[in-house]
C-alpha cells in the first residue's frame, strides 16, 4: 500500500479511537476510503435491530441525501448479498448481474456501471456493508482496492463495535445508579401523627448536613425508609446509597463485605473486591441492625468515622472513604454497653443526631392511610378491583396491635387482597384475630392451636403465590383437590 495511502489508514485508525461519534466517524471512514479507490460514490449501510433489512446511515456522491430515506432488503441487491453470504464482491457490469437491485438507481436516477461491496464484520458477524461505485464499466476495481476498503471496512466496524459497548456501559451504568440509588424520599412518609411529623422535620435538617444519624425503633416502622429519605434531601442525592444489614451476614465473611480485600488476602481471593464503604464514596452508607456488629469489626467502624478512612482485608495502604454513615438498630445501645457487647466510644460516634421512630400501634392514625395505601399497591399489581376496607375491618386494623408494625401491616394487606373475592376487604379477609388469639399466652386445646396453624398456614402460602391454587398446591407439597378441600374446611375464601 502507497505512503500517502498507508497515512490515511492511520488517521483513520485514530480517529476510530478517538472520542469523536460514531455518525461523523462512518462519515470520514467512507469519505477516505471513497477517495482512495477514486469511487464517485459511496456509502454504509448497517443491518437494523430486526436483522431482516439494511439501512443507508452514511453516504457520499451526488445522492448522498437521497439515499438515507432507502431501506434494502437482507439478501437483495449487491449490498444484500454481501450482508447474507459476508463475503467481499466486486461487479465489473452491473447490468449483467442478476444480483444488482436496478429500483434505487433508476429513482436517483444515477447510473451504476461497476460496483465493490465488504461486509463489515464485529467479532465474525455482518453488522452491514461497505459499497462503493462507479458510473462507468471502464473503471474497475481490482484487488488492491478491495484490500483497501476491507481495512477501512474493518475500521469501520470497530468504530460500531466501540459505540456498542459504550451504549452497553452506559445502560450497565444507569442500571448500577438504580440499583445503588434511593428510591423514597420524606412525601413517601405516609402519616398524621405529630411525633412522626418532629421526626420528618428533624430529618430534613440533618439531611442538609454530613452529620452521622442514629435511626432507633422497633423491627417494621421503616428505619431504611427514613434512611433513604434523608440522603435524597441531602448533598449527596446524586451519589449511591448502600445498605447493609449487619445481623444477616455471617460474621466471617461481614469485614470483605462492609471493607473489601485484596487480592490473595486469603484462599479463594483471586480478585480484588471493594467493600461497601468504598462503593459507598460519595454518598450515604446505610448500617441496618448496626447493634449486631462483631466487637473488632466495631473498631475499623470507629475508624472510618474518624479518620475517614479504611483498609482493606489484606491492603497495607490506608483509603480515603468520603461517606455518610445513617445507622439502625431496634435494640436499647445502652443496655448493650453496658453488658458490654458495644464500645460506648462508638455509640457517641453514631449517635450524633437520634431519631426514635415509634412503633405503629401508638399511632393508630395512620393505620388507615397505611392500609389504603398498601390496598392501592397489591390491587395494581394483583389487577383487582377493591374499593376498600369495610367499616368493621378498618376497626379490626386500628385495634390490632401490630408487633411486626408497618412490615406486618403491608403483608397482611397483601394477604387480605389475595383472599378477597368481594368489592371490599371484609373482617374475615384479615385473619387478624387467629393471629391475635395465637399470640395470646393463653393454652388453647391442641385441635384448636391445629386448625389455626393449618388455617394461618396455607392463607401465607397463598398470599405467596398470588392466589394461585394450582401452585400453592406444589408449595405446599399436597394434590390440588386436597387443598382446596382444606380451604373450605377451614373456611378460607375461594379465588
Amino acid at each position: 500500500m502507497e505512503q500517502d495511502k498507508l497515512k490515511k489508514l492511520y488517521e483513520t485508525v485514530a480517529l476510530v479511537n478517538s472520542e469523536t461519534g460514531l455518525t461523523e466517524v462512518l462519515d470520514r471512514v467512507l469519505t477516505s476510503a471513497a477517495d482512495m479507490v477514486n469511487a464517485e460514490a459511496s456509502a454504509i449501510l448497517l443491518i437494523d435491530g430486526s436483522g431482516k433489512n439494511l439501512k443507508f446511515v452514511s453516504a457520499t456522491g451526488p445522492a448522498a441525501t437521497e439515499v438515507k430515506k432507502y431501506t434494502l432488503p437482507v439478501g437483495k441487491g449487491i449490498a444484500g448479498w454481501v450482508a447474507q453470504a459476508g463475503e467481499t464482491l466486486v461487479v465489473p457490469d452491473t447490468s449483467k448481474d442478476p444480483r444488482f437491485y436496478k429500483k434505487i438507481a433508476d429513482d436517483l436516477e444515477e447510473q451504476h456501471e461497476s460496483m465493490a461491496a465488504v461486509p463489515l464484520k464485529v467479532k465474525g458477524r455482518t453488522v452491514g456493508v461497505m459499497e462503493v461505485i462507479h458510473s462507468s464499466a471502464e473503471v474497475q476495481f481490482g484487488r488492491e482496492d478491495t484490500e483497501i476498503l476491507e481495512a477501512f471496512a474493518h475500521q469501520a466496524a470497530l468504530a460500531i463495535e466501540k459505540a456498542k459497548l459504550y451504549e452497553r456501559l452506559k445502560e450497565q451504568n444507569r442500571n448500577l445508579k438504580s440499583a445503588l440509588s434511593a428510591k423514597f424520599s420524606f412525601s413517601d412518609i405516609l402519616t398524621k401523627d405529630p411525633m412522626m411529623d418532629q421526626i420528618i422535620e428533624t430529618g430534613r435538617m440533618v439531611a442538609k448536613t454530613n452529620s452521622t444519624v442514629l435511626i432507633t425503633g422497633e423491627s417494621g416502622t421503616g428505619k431504611e425508609l427514613l434512611a433513604q429519605a434523608i440522603h435524597n434531601e441531602s448533598p449527596r442525592a446524586d451519589g449511591p446509597f448502600l445498605a447493609i444489614n449487619c445481623g444477616a451476614i455471617p460474621e466471617n465473611l461481614l469485614e470483605a463485605e462492609l471493607f473489601g480485600y485484596e487480592k490473595g488476602a486469603f484462599t479463594g481471593a483471586n480478585f480484588r473486591k471493594l467493600g461497601k464503604v468504598e462503593l459507598a464514596d460519595g454518598g450515604t452508607l446505610f448500617l441496618d441492625e448496626v447493634g449486631e456488629l462483631p466487637m473488632a469489626l466495631q473498631v475499623k467502624l470507629l475508624r472510618v468515622l474518624q479518620e475517614r478512612v479504611i483498609e482493606r482485608l489484606g491492603g497495607t495502604e490506608p483509603i480515603e472513604a468520603d461517606v455518610r454513615v445513617i445507622a439502625a438498630t431496634n435494640k436499647r445501645l445502652e443496655d448493650e454497653i453496658r453488658e458490654k457487647r458495644f464500645r460506648e466510644d462508638l455509640f457517641y460516634r453514631l449517635n450524633v443526631v437520634p431519631l426514635h421512630i415509634p412503633p405503629l400501634r401508638t399511632r393508630r392514625g395512620d393505620i388507615p392511610p397505611l392500609a389504603e395505601h398498601f390496598l392501592k399497591k397489591f390491587t395494581k399489581t394483583m389487577q383487582k378491583k377493591i374499593a376498600g376496607f369495610s367499616e368493621r375491618a378498618v376497626k379490626l386494623l386500628t385495634d390490632y396491635p401490630w408487633p411486626g408494625n408497618i412490615r406486618e401491616l403491608e403483608n397482611a394487606v397483601e394477604r387480605a387482597v389475595v383472599l378477597c373475592t368481594t368489592d371490599k376487604i371484609e373482617y374475615k379477609h384479615l385473619s387478624l384475630t387467629q393471629m391475635k388469639e395465637l399470640s395470646d399466652d393463653r393454652i388453647v386445646c391442641f385441635k384448636d392451636a391445629q386448625h389455626r396453624f393449618k388455617r394461618d398456614y396455607i392463607i401465607k402460602t397463598l398470599a405467596q403465590t398470588a392466589g394461585n391454587q394450582t401452585t400453592a398446591a406444589k408449595l405446599l407439597d399436597i394434590q390440588r383437590t386436597y387443598l382446596s378441600r382444606l380451604m373450605k374446611e377451614l373456611n378460607i375464601p375461594n379465588g
